[in-house]
């Protein structure tokens, strides 16, 4: 994980800002979009159109701000499995491995560099 050092430390936590005070919506009309921030500034704002129902964006500010933790547990489970032994049942043996893989993927997924090569339309 060595990409992952270069992420900002959480917690991270989402709050409405006031949209007349964000360049990309200088008026009022626009619903207030939810910053994610940490201790050390602001990481992203989401925000929602006519197509995305404030519910979703509120569930996808929440999912952002967790990242960090996210991740961080994603590491050590997979940290802790690689001392696990195979499981004999050869179906649970399969989700195991499957399980394994997706967690190496979305590490990797996580920790890559913009433009590396498993990171699909990252530029």
């Amino acid at each position: 994980m060595s990409e992952a050092r270069h992420i900002t430390p959480g917690p991270w936590v989402a709050a409405h800002v006031d949209s007349q005070k964000l360049p990309i919506f200088p008026d009022a009309k626009c619903p207030k979009p939810i910053r994610i921030g940490s201790s050390v500034g602001e990481i992203a704002d989401v925000y929602y159109t006519a197509d995305v129902a404030e519910a979703t964006m509120r569930a996808n500010a929440r999912l952002i701000a967790a990242a960090p933790d996210l991740l961080r547990a994603l590491a050590s489970l997979a940290d802790l499995v690689s001392c696990v032994e195979q499981p004999e049942d050869a179906a649970i043996a399969e989700e195991f491995d499957r399980a394994c893989r997706n967690a190496a993927q979305a590490i990797r997924r996580a920790t890559l560099p913009f433009g590396g090569a498993d990171c699909k339309g990252c530029t």
